[in-house]
Order: C-alpha cells, then sequence, then structure tokens
C-alpha cells in the first residue's frame, strides 16, 4: 500500500483519467500556491492519477511533452 500525504489546503488530488481543464489547471496552481503562502509552505501540490481517499488510480493526462492539456 501506498502512503500519500493528507489532502490539505496546499495539498490536492484529482483522478484526470485521460484529461484536466487547462482552466481548473491555472485556477489549482494558483488557489494550491496562495493557500501554500499563507500556510508557509514552500509550494502546493496538485497530484494526478490519485483520487480524494486518496488512493492511486493512474494517470494518462498529457503523458507526453508539447500534447495539448485537454
Amino acid at each position: 500500500m501506498m502512503n500519500f500525504p493528507p489532502k490539505t489546503e496546499w495539498i490536492e488530488f484529482k483522478e484526470a483519467k485521460t484529461n484536466f481543464d487547462s482552466d481548473d489547471l491555472g485556477k489549482y496552481f494558483s488557489a494550491l500556491s496562495n493557500e501554500a503562502n499563507l500556510h508557509g509552505k514552500l509550494a502546493g501540490w496538485l497530484f494526478f492519477g490519485i483520487t480524494d481517499r486518496p488512493s492511486p488510480t493512474g494517470c494518462r493526462f498529457k503523458l507526453s511533452p508539447g500534447s495539448p492539456l485537454s
């Protein structure tokens, strides 16, 4: 079994099995960065291929460099 950090204001899990909306991606980056800053953390984290439980599901989002975001 894999150990994942708990979901917090600066750690988020998204299943994103095949794609993820680029507008939503920007919003998550902004929100996670702001929350990390407010909590004195160096960074926020957005994990793809993991559900909120958290448990791994796998992810095929942006597998190759230069591929479209969604």
